[in-house]
């Protein structure tokens, strides 16, 4: 199992009101993580799944990760990728999913 780890790209400011997690990505957060994926590509990564918070920007920044690495498997939301998730719960959720190619 390879593990890669990518942050969420450049994500709108908070509104008044409304939750950390509702925060989506700009239009340049949405450009430059593609530009990035599109490099990864050239470079040769490949993916079997994908794990992501289910907070808006890392689900955003998911999917664009799915579309320009061609990956077809799922995406996982896992509740322990939030920022304050502890890294032993991320660490088993990950341990849970070696056996993927």
């Amino acid at each position: 199992m390879e593990i890669y780890l990518l942050r969420h790209g450049i994500a709108e400011d908070a509104k008044a009101g409304e939750p950390d997690s509702a925060r989506k990505l700009t239009q340049e957060g949405k450009e430059k993580t593609a530009a990035v994926l599109k490099l990864a590509k050239r470079a040769g990564l490949e993916l079997s799944s994908i794990l992501s918070s289910p907070y808006a920007r890392a689900l955003e920044t998911a999917r664009i990760a799915a579309e320009e690495l061609g990956c077809k498997g799922e995406i996982i939301q896992t509740p322990e990728l939030v920022p304050h998730g502890s890294p032993e719960n991320v660490w088993n959720v990950i341990r849970e999913r070696r056996e993927e190619s």
